[in-house]
């Protein structure tokens, strides 16, 4: 008997690149599988919420796409009747493999335990095998995943699968980790390009008409870096923003680096990025030579670099903003999505 999911590859998600890392990608495909175009929602967002106000991806996904994602820990002896169950109920899900034990990695195998998702959506019982939505290996060999992220649809093995997916340990023995994704009731209306566009505006507007109390956040967060303990947890959340500021402008220079119309923003775009990107970088060395060295110099050095960084990024956002009231964010999305 074949069992088939409705969930495909959608292919140009690949385009995107290092927008989506490998831990978005499968909910990314499973949310474009639902309605082509909603990933806009997702990056748009997601960006903003996890950079200013610590949220994390899946309470992105539950607030403006209206998913639920509940985790699940099974037993490794019902695999295939488990799986065989979501894909037969034409449930999305995401699966979690190690790549420790993937001899197509060759970076990881036998060397370090990672946890990678990925998706299965088909199951031949005859064959013994599935299908799988995962990274192309092959071709990432040839290609900058910065620029291009390539995935594929194949056929693997129930050994293969078994042994990547189901080598976690748990108190009673072996495990095999998912998260099963959900929609919830939702209008259709609420996910146009015109709804994202005014939400979006509302958030940055949230942002920049609260220039003072964002700032004392930022503030309170380096005095607690520099008083107190959990010192890598906070270098953590700065690294985090900053590199949710970087992606949002990478985002915003991928709709328009070959839409020969916008060429002007194109340019402001990479202006602010040569200005930020090293400031970025200085201030992320400083925070982590702080943790070894406490020298008062260091800790006025990263003052005067994050000063300048936050003053900069509100005019950044004032560019964000203003780019999505002027465009036509249908045309630009449909745009890119058929190229």
């Amino acid at each position: 008997m074949l069992y088939k999911s409705n969930i495909r590859h959608i292919n140009f998600l690949d385009k995107m690149g290092y927008n989506l890392s490998c831990a978005e990608r499968p909910l990314a495909t499973i949310l474009e599988n639902y309605k082509i175009g909603v990933i806009f929602i997702f990056l748009l967002f997601k960006e903003l919420d996890v950079g200013f106000f610590s949220k994390n991806m899946r309470y992105v996904i539950n607030k403006y796409v209206n998913f639920e994602i509940k985790n699940k820990i099974y037993d490794y002896r019902t695999f295939n009747n488990c799986i065989k169950f979501l894909i037969k109920n034409n449930k999305n899900f995401i699966i979690y493999g190690d790549n420790f034990y993937s001899k197509n990695n060759i970076k990881f195998f036998n060397k370090e335990h990672y946890k990678h998702p990925f998706i299965i959506n088909g199951y031949d019982e005859e064959n013994n095998s599935f299908y799988i939505i995962d990274e192309d290996l092959e071709k990432l060999k040839k290609c900058d995943k910065y620029i291009e992220w390539p995935y594929k649809q194949s056929w693997v093995s129930d050994a293969f699968i078994k042994n990547f997916c189901c080598n976690w340990n748990g108190i009673q023995g072996k495990k095999f980790i998912i998260d099963i994704i959900t929609k919830k009731e939702v209008n259709d209306n609420d996910l146009t390009n015109l709804w994202i566009k005014d939400k979006y505006i509302l958030m940055q507007e949230k942002i920049l008409n609260n220039q003072n109390e964002y700032d004392d956040f930022m503030h309170n967060k380096i005095e607690h870096f520099f008083l107190y303990g959990n010192k890598l947890q906070d270098v953590s959340f700065f690294y985090n923003h900053l590199k949710a500021v970087n992606r949002q402008i990478r985002f915003f220079c991928l709709l328009f680096e070959k839409n020969l119309n916008k060429g002007d923003v194109l340019d402001t775009l990479i202006f602010f990025n040569k200005k930020l990107k090293p400031r970025y970088s200085d201030a992320h060395k400083l925070m982590i030579q702080y943790i070894y060295d406490n020298n008062i110099n260091i800790k006025k050095s990263f003052y005067g670099h994050i000063k300048n960084i936050f003053k900069e990024e509100m005019e950044l956002y004032k560019l964000f903003k203003n780019i999505v009231e002027i465009i036509d964010l249908d045309d630009i999305v449909k745009w890119y999505i058929n190229q």
